[in-house]
């Protein structure tokens, strides 16, 4: 009976841990080009690291800009997002994922400070969340955000907050 009981155990700890695995798949994001002072803090509490073209960055990490300087971030998956980040910027990746069925993306930034721009190729039909962070609001393109050609672009600019 204690076996069997055991055995109960280790199996719904498996289910639950595959099944949280099941739901979404990670994206990652690359810098495709940049110019200047740009460098990349990998994780919280991670090393700084200059930037290089095709570099992978991940959940957690931030690239920061410094004066005179700029990144072109390419994230990975379907919408084939670019972020162009301009000087003296911190951007946190916070979030990049995509349901296991295909079905849709999302994509969370944290502007800390500094401008970026975005484009993105959004497929009218996809259940996806673009979403970026600042210090005082939270910016999101939604289905009703005016797509031309199936081309979204906005740019998003913070300046210090005193």
């Amino acid at each position: 009976m204690k076996r069997f009981s055991v055995l109960i155990i280790l199996v719904g700890f498996l289910a639950v841990s595959f099944s949280s695995g099941a739901e979404e798949a990670k994206r990652t994001g690359t810098i495709v080009d940049f110019k200047g002072n740009v460098s990349v803090k990998f994780g919280a509490g991670g090393e700084v690291d200059p930037a290089q073209v095709e570099m992978t960055v991940n959940e957690g990490d931030m690239i920061i800009t410094g004066k005179d300087s700029w990144a072109v971030l390419k994230l990975g998956g379907r919408e084939k997002a670019e972020v162009s980040i301009e000087e003296n910027a911190q951007l946190s990746i916070v979030e990049l994922a995509e349901d296991e069925e295909g079905e849709g993306e999302r994509t969370f930034l944290d502007l800390a400070r500094g401008k970026i721009f975005i484009s993105t190729d959004r497929p009218k039909k996809r259940l996806s969340a673009f979403d970026v962070k600042t210090p005082t609001s939270i910016i999101s393109v939604k289905e009703d955000t005016k797509i031309d050609a199936g081309r979204t672009s906005f740019s998003v600019d913070v300046e210090q907050i005193e």
